[in-house]
């Protein structure tokens, strides 16, 4: 849940709110799901309803199908290609340093 905690922890800073509820459809049985997170005082994330993944997507199961197989498999995550010192390279291969770079760049657009 590394990478999911850390999406979720930005997303509570950047909404300045205490709970976040995601509604959708389970990723295995296709149901509608409701999934509430909660962030209390000392920072812990509380979840209820399901199970939620973030892979560049979010996905969501419901508890039963979470109690059935608590993995998230059959899906394609994205594969994302960007520049990277002179050649196009997916993101996932580059080091640490370069992911970090790429996580904090700004869009930038000219207006003519």
């Amino acid at each position: 849940m590394g990478r999911t905690k850390e999406f979720l922890e930005e997303l509570f800073a950047r909404e300045k709110v205490r709970e976040i509820e995601f509604r959708g459809r389970c990723h295995d049985c296709g149901r509608e799901v409701s999934i509430v997170i909660h962030l209390d005082e000392e920072g812990t994330l509380t979840v209820s309803g399901g199970a939620l993944w973030y892979t560049f997507k979010v996905f969501a199961k419901c508890e039963a199908c979470f109690e059935k197989s608590p993995v998230l498999t059959d899906f394609q995550p994205c594969e994302v290609y960007s520049r990277i010192v002179g050649y196009m390279r997916p993101v996932h291969q580059w080091n640490l340093g370069k992911k970090e770079e790429w996580q904090v760049r700004v869009p930038f657009s000219i207006k003519s």
